[in-house]
Order: C-alpha cells, then sequence, then structure tokens
C-alpha cells in the first residue's frame, strides 16, 4: 500500500515537474493583475484550426437562427469592433486573427469567444439578463481574453497532463488509485488554473472594455445579473441539457459569486476605473474582421 501511494505522489510530482519545464511566458501581460507562466504544449496553430472547425459546426448547426435577429446582431457587431480594436493592440499579434463575430437566435444563455478570435453571442444571454451596452461589451469582453489569454490552449495542455498521470497509474494494475489520480490532478491542477483563468479574464476583460470607452463598473452589475440567474436557475431548472451554460460554468469552475465580486471591485478601486467619453487606444485598420449578414 505504503509502496502504490509513494508511487502516486511521485507521479503527481513528476506532473508537476512537467508543467514547470514546458511552461513558457505568458502570452499577454495584463495591466491589472499579475502575469504568471502558461502550459502551452500544443501549437498555437493546432488549437486555432480545431476551434475554426467546431466553430463553423456552431453556425451550419443554427442554420436560419444565424443572426436572424438583425437588430441584436448589429449591437453586438458595433461593440465587439470596439473590443476587438483594443485587443488587438493589447496583443498585436491577434492583428493576424481571421476574427469573426456572429449571434444566434436561441434561449441558450452564453457567449463565447472560440482561439483566434471567433466570437457568438446567443440571444437569450441578452433576453435572460436584459443587459445594457456597457454589460454585454464586459461578457464579450470576458470571452475575448480568454482568446488572448489562450486558455483553451492552455486547457487542452492540461488535460495532455492529466491523461498521461492516469495512464502511468494505471500501470500499476489498479483501477481504483488510477481513479484517484485523476481525481487528484482534476483538483490539483485543472480547476485551480481554471479559477485562475477567470479571475484573468475578468481582468483582463476589465482593461478592454475601459479602454473602448465602455463603464467598467457594468462588471459588477452583470456579475450580479448572472449570479441571481443562476439562482433562479437552480431552482426552477434542473436539468443537465447544458442550455444555460455560462451560468452553469459559472457556478462549478468560476469562482465564486462573491469572490468575483470583490476582486473586480479591488481591480476597479485600486486602479481608479471610470467610464471615458472614448476609447483610449488609436483605431487601427488592419484587422481581419468578418461580419456574416443574413
Amino acid at each position: 500500500m505504503s509502496n502504490i501511494k509513494n508511487a502516486l505522489i511521485t507521479i503527481f510530482l513528476l506532473a508537476l515537474g512537467l508543467a514547470e519545464l514546458t511552461a513558457c511566458s505568458t502570452t499577454v501581460n495584463p495591466a491589472y493583475g499579475e502575469s504568471r507562466s502558461q502550459l502551452l504544449l500544443i501549437p498555437e496553430e493546432t488549437i486555432n484550426e480545431a476551434q475554426a472547425e467546431a466553430y463553423e459546426e456552431d453556425k451550419n448547426e443554427a442554420g436560419d437562427n444565424l443572426n436572424s435577429d438583425a437588430k441584436f446582431t448589429k449591437r453586438v457587431k458595433s461593440i465587439s469592433e470596439k473590443l476587438i480594436n483594443v485587443a488587438t493592440q493589447i496583443r498585436p499579434e491577434s492583428k493576424n486573427w481571421n476574427w469573426e463575430v456572429n449571434t444566434i437566435t436561441d434561449d441558450t444563455v452564453n457567449a463565447y469567444c472560440r482561439s483566434g478570435g471567433k466570437i457568438i453571442v446567443y440571444t437569450g444571454l441578452n433576453d435572460a439578463l436584459n443587459l445594457n451596452d456597457d454589460e454585454l461589451a464586459f461578457v464579450i469582453g470576458h470571452e475575448i481574453a480568454h482568446a488572448l489569454k489562450e486558455h483553451g490552449r492552455e486547457s487542452a495542455s492540461q488535460e495532455i497532463v492529466n491523461d498521461g498521470l492516469a495512464s502511468a497509474v494505471s500501470l500499476l494494475g489498479d483501477e481504483d488509485y488510477a481513479s484517484i489520480a485523476s481525481t487528484i490532478t482534476t483538483v490539483g491542477i485543472l480547476l485551480p488554473y481554471s479559477r485562475e483563468m477567470e479571475l484573468e479574464a475578468d481582468n483582463l476583460g476589465l482593461e478592454i472594455i475601459h479602454k473602448a470607452g465602455f463603464d467598467p463598473k457594468a462588471a459588477l452589475s452583470v456579475t450580479k445579473k448572472l449570479k441571481e440567474f443562476g439562482d433562479e436557475n437552480d431552482t426552477e431548472n434542473d436539468d443537465d441539457s447544458g442550455a444555460n451554460s455560462l451560468v452553469n460554468s459559472m457556478l462549478s469552475t468560476h469562482p465564486d459569486s462573491a469572490d468575483r465580486l470583490k476582486a473586480l471591485n479591488d481591480t476597479i478601486t485600486k486602479h481608479n476605473l471610470v467610464k471615458t467619453s472614448t476609447s483610449t487606444t488609436q483605431r487601427t485598420k488592419s484587422t481581419n474582421l468578418v461580419f456574416i449578414v443574413p
């Protein structure tokens, strides 16, 4: 028993050592919050290509619901263009991404930006939360921040470490210990990183919307709305359909709402962030931006 336990500990430490050895410099140096090294084992091109394929599948599945709400689509495009202009100045190489912005008319309460700048916002997000432009900007800015920080690529790299550890432990011949190892890795590597990623996306999202001329305090109000919606959703909808995936993810890997609100408020207060009348960055014309118009 002790030998197996020691083997588990050794393998776990080796996994952590691998993470340290293969980590690279942070993809973005944020104005707010601390920089950190990231585990990026997978080439950026590989992740971007896979995410672009998944994005095309999402659009195809949407069918006639893709950009069918003309008013909402125009609003999302206008907000996103301002945010992308800032994003490409925060991370200049993202000017070469084939940015794309679309909406889907669906009750799903969600928005995302896949690696490489592929954005989709569901009408259900706005319908459920009644977002003003500043609040919608923070949601989109938060998702853009995930892409700029390459959190998808980092998560996939962490999965490689997780799978490698589970496979190594399985050689010990006991499925129970393989399961334990997987759990240890998920708790010790994946979830803390995921929570850290969400806080990073909040801070970078604040930077993006502030420089784009939106109200940073909208981050507080939209987080409160998400919390309230999540509480109602827990009571009224207990299924696992994933229809309200933005809220569901907040309640699982996302930081607790109270902690998140405190962190956001601390950042806003520390840096004296207030809404500016115009964008604080120069407009660029070199960004590859695609809008699909029905």
